[in-house]
């Protein structure tokens, strides 16, 4: 794919081309022009998608097919029609996943994923206990992991009360995932790309909308949404941040390499602790316990509400410890 962005702002061009060239997985091609006549020359016409910013926009000097050309909307009115409108001050992020968003929907063309890379290892964080800290240890571990490894952050909790991480309305989130996995799979790759968002350098799709639908998902969609996303070889590795919403969670356990599970220190943590443990040698899971570091937090006087400040918290230290060994594999 080749992508063509013309804008006359050379700050802003250069930040932009350097942010599509390294932050997507795609097999795509970016070259940036400052005015319509170095395009023109350049041949508009072999561009799969022109992004414009509308200062440089001059549709009479432009003959191509405008349902291929992405306006950078720089005064907030719509001037022309049959062009696509994205909101050029806004970050980078939203606007590359908005461009990719309109190159699903209106082309044929499948667009590949870059050679794979990596064989995919899953790290799962369960517990039958509630507030165990169990989402912000898996936060923790994924954001230090990421620092020196290509990770995938994956919600699986009903109500996680993380606003930050969810997706605003327009956004895909884990269950558009489900959906295009079984509706589109040929570009599930880009679709996946868009659903995309960072939490400094660690990765992550927001989880669903209304948690309520977990329980709706078989276990064998889960395993084929992960399969999928393994196959693809983009991640070292993928967290499973799990809950007991998740059909088939003892075969989703079952695929990881490590699992971690926060336990506690009073007679009611301890006996579900034993229940749960009790269940999984009954159903000869044994494998899934030996996988399996028990981890009984101490208490935390404060823990920031800024997500990525967790790495610089007390419960960065406990990470750490656990995660010796990892990377080294």
């Amino acid at each position: 794919m080749l992508l063509a962005i013309c804008d006359p702002e050379a700050e802003y061009l250069q930040l932009f081309h350097e942010y599509l060239k390294k932050s997507c997985h795609l097999t795509w091609k970016v070259h940036a022009f400052t005015d319509l006549l170095q395009l023109q020359k350049a041949g508009a016409e072999k561009y799969c998608v022109l992004v414009i910013a509308e200062s440089a926009y001059v549709p009479e000097l432009l003959e191509t097919d405008r349902q291929r050309v992405i306006v950078l909307n720089e005064s907030g009115l719509k001037k022309w029609e049959g062009v696509t409108y994205v909101d050029k001050y806004q970050k980078a992020e939203l606007v590359k996943n908005q461009i990719l968003q309109y190159y699903a929907e209106f082309s044929d063309r499948i667009l590949p994923r870059l050679q794979k890379k990596y064989n995919t290892r899953l790290i799962g964080f369960f517990s039958p206990l509630r507030r165990s800290l169990q989402t912000s240890f898996s936060l923790t571990v994924g954001q230090l992991l990421a620092a020196q490894h290509e990770v995938l952050y994956l919600n699986f909790e009903p109500f996680s009360g993380r606003n930050a991480l969810f997706a605003d309305s327009n956004s895909y989130d884990l269950s558009d995932l489900l959906y295009f996995l079984g509706s589109d799979k040929d570009k599930f790759p880009l679709r996946m790309e868009v659903a995309l968002r960072r939490l400094g350098e660690l990765s992550y799709v927001p989880p669903m909308r209304f948690g309520q639908n977990l329980l709706g998902v078989s276990s064998g969609e889960w395993i084929s949404l992960l399969s999928t996303i393994e196959e693809m070889g983009e991640y070292e590795y993928i967290l499973l941040d799990l809950s007991e919403c998740v059909q088939g969670i003892f075969e989703i356990l079952g695929m990881c390499e490590r699992i971690f599970t926060m336990t506690g220190r009073d007679e009611t943590a301890c006996s579900k602790i034993l229940q749960y443990e009790q269940i999984l040698q009954q159903n000869d899971l044994g494998e899934v316990l030996q996988k399996t570091e028990k981890l009984c937090l101490p208490v935390f006087h404060t823990l920031p509400d800024d997500y990525e400040q967790l790495t610089k918290s007390e419960l960065a230290k406990v990470a750490e410890n656990m995660l010796k060994g990892i990377g080294e594999q």
